[in-house]
């Protein structure tokens, strides 16, 4: 059951994808560059996007939205995570 899951997903994700890469209204442009910029790869100037790119960044995307709805999108346990995270990067530098 648990792979079945995991394929219906990755068929959805697949799905998704593609028909984002038909699609060529100016708001499936605007989110093809979300996802190739959440992706963090490098396009060459005026090529569109690869599936693989896409898929990367649409999976970055849902990790994104999986973690706002953990934390009730509460902007005080953001602030405090980066605190906790600038606090860790000072130990840090000091390290190094």
């Amino acid at each position: 059951m648990a792979i079945l899951k995991r394929l219906l997903i990755a068929s959805m994700a697949c799905a998704t994808v593609w028909c984002l890469q038909e699609s060529t209204d100016e708001e499936s442009e605007e989110f093809k560059e979300v996802l190739v910029r959440l992706s963090g790869k490098r396009l060459r100037r005026g090529r569109s996007p690869t599936a693989e790119i896409l898929l990367s960044g649409l999976f970055v995307l849902l990790r994104i939205f999986d973690f706002l709805v953990f934390i009730d999108f509460d902007l005080s346990r953001i602030a405090k995570l980066n605190a906790t995270f600038s606090k860790l990067l000072q130990k840090t530098k000091k390290i190094v």
